[in-house]
């Protein structure tokens, strides 16, 4: 799907068949080949400008319950004895949260694809105050101190997108006087 995604004509069309539902869910697997998979995915398209807002609007069911039948129900359904799968209906409200986690993920190749959906997703004027407003700036500022190069250039090009938001710009200032502040006591 990440290799899919970068066509345009194929961004609108996943988009439109519920790839960026199945994506963000995917975000939350144990495996973090997929998480970096998904998010490469939801990187690319979330360069399209529709599926920038789909990203942050998606709701994805948190668990899967068990529904109990009714006696009537139990008879129409002989094969299930216990009652049947129903989702719950307790949503996670947004499909940013989960990419700024994975932004400090102990791969670095899932926090890459992270903070580059991120910083694709803030170019959206919503996008860039909710990133900030979950943590996300502060999340990146901590990622940029890696020595990996590319996650330091996904950092940067997020940072650039995050500081067009005059709010935004203050945090900005607000966390790097923390960091510089860190850094100095570290060095006494």
């Amino acid at each position: 799907l990440a290799n899919l995604s970068v066509n345009a004509t194929n961004q609108v069309l996943m988009a439109d068949l519920g790839a960026i539902e199945i994506l963000v869910g995917l975000l939350e697997t144990d495996s973090a080949a997929v998480k970096r998979q998904s998010a490469k995915a939801l990187a690319n398209l979330s360069v399209n400008i529709r599926n920038k807002e789909k990203v942050s609007k998606v709701r994805i069911p948190l668990h899967f319950k068990v529904k109990n039948d009714t006696p009537a129900e139990k008879k129409e359904r002989s094969d299930l004895k216990n009652g049947h799968v129903a989702f719950s209906q307790q949503f996670q409200a947004r499909g940013i949260p989960p990419l700024v986690q994975l932004v400090a993920h102990h791969d670095a190749a899932v926090a890459i694809e992270a903070v580059a959906a991120l910083a694709n997703l803030a170019v959206n004027d919503a996008n860039e105050i909710e990133i900030c407003e979950i943590g996300g700036l502060e999340a990146i500022m901590s990622a940029v101190q890696t020595p990996n190069t590319e996650l330091q250039a996904q950092c940067s090009r997020s940072l650039r997108n995050l500081s067009v938001n005059p709010d935004n710009q203050r945090k900005l200032r607000e966390v790097s006087c923390r960091e510089s502040a860190t850094l100095f006591c570290e060095c006494l």
